[in-house]
């Protein structure tokens, strides 16, 4: 079994019961991906799920959290924010073409969303075994990392970017496929092959919204007057970041960018 906070696995039986009974469709697209399907455990680990269902309207959506209810969920004063009885929480967002205002969900005046790359999710998907009796649909990590990017551009917290960097750094380990690489006849450094081939799986969900959301920020990584690699240093528990984590942040971020062809 998967070694996740003890208060959601009956909190993901719950909602996986649940959605599974009134046939919505759903994956996991927070924390919890890298955690499931990496063996390297990020610094941190998340104490909550993060999930993507669904739906063509904002009333579809209020009825299934009220049929969560029956599962053992109440809603909070955020309108995307579940708890469950077993004091885990569940950040649960709609999604549907009929749903978007240029790109963005809106859920409220304080609560817009950029879902570039949700439309994505089907098609990557991948089927996480938690226990014996529990499989949950979640996106794949190369679909994680674009999705962690356009939230970084969203929210500007460190967290996100620095989740994407830790998918990079440990993105199909000890794969041969990471020897011998080449990019325009120059040999991928052997220590980013994986953020190569992170960005190269990522190819297909790399559409004109994901472009658009995440070409400015990979160009904002190359300008350390910025500060964004300082702040995701830091966030990784780096206190004091130097130079050489500096450049290993903006350098693994360019030879993802190079395989991903953002």
């Amino acid at each position: 079994m998967a070694h996740i906070d003890t208060h959601l696995l009956p909190m993901l039986r719950d909602l996986t019961k649940g959605l599974a009974a009134n046939n919505v469709r759903f994956h996991l697209i927070g924390g919890l991906v890298p955690e499931l399907q990496l063996d390297a455990k990020p610094p941190r680990l998340t104490n909550d799920a993060d999930v993507v269902v669904t739906t063509e309207s904002l009333s579809a959506f209020a009825e299934i959290k009220t049929m969560l209810g029956s599962f053992g969920f109440a809603t909070t004063s955020l309108p995307y924010r579940l708890m469950h009885d077993s004091g885990g929480r569940v950040d649960l967002l709609p999604f549907g073409a009929p749903l978007l205002q240029n790109g963005k969900l809106i859920l409220d005046a304080d609560h817009q969303f950029n879902m570039a790359g949700f439309r994505h999710a089907d098609e990557s998907r991948v089927d996480v075994t938690i226990a014996p009796d529990l499989i949950v649909p979640a996106v794949s990590l190369p679909l994680f990392i674009i999705m962690k990017l356009v939230a970084f551009t969203d929210r500007k917290e460190p967290k996100d970017l620095a989740s994407a960097l830790h998918v990079l750094r440990h993105y199909r380990p000890d794969d041969d496929a990471a020897y011998g690489l080449e990019h325009n006849d120059q040999l991928v450094p052997w220590e980013f092959a994986s953020a190569f081939l992170a960005g190269e799986d990522g190819r297909p969900y790399v559409d004109a919204d994901v472009q658009s959301a995440c070409s400015p920020l990979l160009d904002r990584i190359d300008d350390v007057t910025t500060g964004i690699a300082i702040r995701v240093a830091r966030e990784q528990g780096v206190l004091v970041a130097d130079d050489r984590h500096i450049d290993e942040i903006r350098e693994r971020l360019r030879w993802y960018r190079l395989g991903a062809r953002l």
